[in-house]
């Protein structure tokens, strides 16, 4: 496509290049490029089991060699709550102070004291001269929901969902933030101490540096651990540019400049690869719990890290050995049941009829990879991604996180595949980024670009098509050395609504 002299300019000033804006153009035009799913990932097919006997030993191999290793806790956290508020949105767009039984809303006046913000939102009634109880009397339910969501009240509705109260405490109530670091405290941690790294949005630092600045000595003091909290944006040379749905021509403001939107999670790739730290670990922001019910998530946060440190360990020695000219058929062969068996790597069986050259070749190109260890929940119908086994680029079996965007349903086998699988993607990863020698890749360079996604929109009312970089846990690793094993559905408790600080999990 071509482009004016003020196009390239601003173009150039957001970071991109003309040939990257071209690439998106043509990606948009093509329109989305269906994954093919060759069978989901499960049990010893793709999955790890961990019997007691392996939880334990990877428990205490992490216990015992974190400090050799620098570690890190990889948040993003730039989310906007507004989803979390949807129903309160709805109630004041379409009920106008109506009961809470006529809107949907009995819900949250019948559970409101429950929520940690409770005590918040009776001083804001206060300064407005009432109590909570005469409130409801005079049936100012949309008084309530307001202060609740304006800015004027508790703001919710401007907070990311990290600053927004999640557990209520004896002392008080914690945010998903605090929650984080509390959780971080036990195992992301080496001999600079306790290390978390959190993505946001620039309009929102100086929010998380009032909490953190509140938090972060009383912490320190009570678990006598350094917290050393580190922040990133996202780049804005990982926006993307969209085209109009009807035309397909690019998306542009009433001044006929182009429009740039962020790119998805998947930009956060970069973001991760900024990062020093061997281990990182990384987890969702609105996945935390109270801590009388963190003791399975702290466990496996253990079991993954202690099963990434053996499996890097395993890698490091088998490219030792791919190294030596003398390494015989019988090791080569040996390498591939190991990969095959105890990480449950999809491996073709024509690989073993390979020649000598061709097998180190196939377990140099398997294993010369940044590193990470997923951990899988079974499937309760929770929406969102799952493990399965594709054909990748390369004509090879790998095991990917796939989202449901990403398939075709109206294919029937493609469906069926897809709600056969058993397992869940919680977002609940540790990886390694070192190659064997100790130099770090770098993650751009295994990225699975033709994992995109293409979402409809709308700009001032009109569709639009807007694209996004292929998903952090999805094709942005798309050429990682993954390895999934079972964690216990006791460790994935989202909040993607308020409803959901309700349920007994967050309690």
């Amino acid at each position: 496509m071509e482009f004016n002299e003020r196009d390239k300019k601003i173009i150039i000033d957001h970071g991109l290049s003309i040939e990257e804006v071209n690439r998106q153009i043509e990606i948009l035009r093509k329109g989305m490029n269906y994954i093919e799913l060759i069978r989901p990932a499960t049990i010893n097919n793709g999955i790890i089991e961990l019997d007691d006997i392996k939880k334990n030993y990877y428990k205490n191999k992490f216990e015992k060699d974190q400090y050799f290793y620098t570690i890190e806790k990889f948040v993003p956290a730039s989310g906007a709550a507004t989803r979390m508020f949807k129903a309160l949105y709805q109630y004041l767009d379409k009920y106008d102070n109506a009961k809470p039984s006529t809107s949907g809303l009995e819900w949250f006046f019948n559970n409101i004291q429950k929520f940690a913000f409770f005590d918040d939102l009776q001083k804001a009634l206060s300064d407005r001269g009432y109590t909570y109880d005469q409130a409801i009397n005079e049936k100012k339910y949309d008084m309530i929901v307001r202060l609740v969501l304006d800015n004027d009240g508790l703001g919710f509705s401007n907070k990311p969902k990290a600053l927004l109260p999640f557990h209520k405490y004896d002392n008080g109530y914690r945010a998903s933030l605090e929650e984080h670091i509390i959780e971080g405290l036990h195992y992301a941690k080496d001999n600079n101490g306790v290390n978390i790294h959190f993505t946001i949005s620039p309009e929102h630092l100086d929010m998380f540096n009032e909490l953190l600045n509140k938090i972060l000595i009383h912490y320190e003091k009570q678990y006598k651990s350094k917290i050393n909290i580190s922040y990133s944006f996202q780049k804005p040379s990982t926006d993307t540019v969209a085209l109009y749905k009807d035309n397909l021509e690019l998306v542009r403001d009433e001044s006929g400049n182009i429009i740039f939107r962020p790119g998805g999670h998947g930009a956060l790739i970069e973001n991760l690869n900024d990062l020093s730290s061997k281990i990182i670990f990384i987890k969702n922001i609105d996945n935390v719990v109270p801590d009388d019910k963190k003791a399975d998530t702290i466990e496996y946060k253990k079991i993954l890290g202690g099963l990434l440190m053996d499996v890097v360990e395993q890698v490091q020695a088998f490219l030792t050995i791919l190294d030596d000219a003398n390494v015989s058929e019988g090791e080569l062969d040996s390498i591939l049941n190991y990969c095959k068996n105890e990480w449950q790597q999809p491996i073709a069986e024509y690989v073993y009829s390979l020649d000598k050259m061709e097998k180190i070749d196939y377990l140099y190109s398997l294993l010369n990879r940044p590193i990470r260890v997923a951990g899988m929940v079974r499937n309760v119908g929770d929406p969102g991604g799952g493990p399965f086994i594709i054909i990748d680029d390369n004509g090879e079996e790998s095991l990917q996180i796939i989202e449901s965007a990403q398939v075709s349903m109206n294919d029937p086998e493609q469906k069926n595949i897809w709600i056969s699988s058993t397992h869940f993607n919680p977002v609940d990863i540790v990886c390694y980024t070192y190659n064997y020698k100790g130099e770090k890749f770098d993650l751009l360079d295994y990225i699975m670009e033709n994992t995109y996604f293409i979402t409809e929109k709308t700009y001032k009312g009109t569709e639009i098509l807007a694209l996004e970089h292929p998903g952090l846990w999805n094709g942005a690793m798309g050429y990682w050395l993954t390895i999934f094993a079972e964690v216990p559905l006791s460790t994935f408790n989202p909040v993607k609504e308020l409803k959901d600080l309700l349920k007994p999990a967050h309690l």
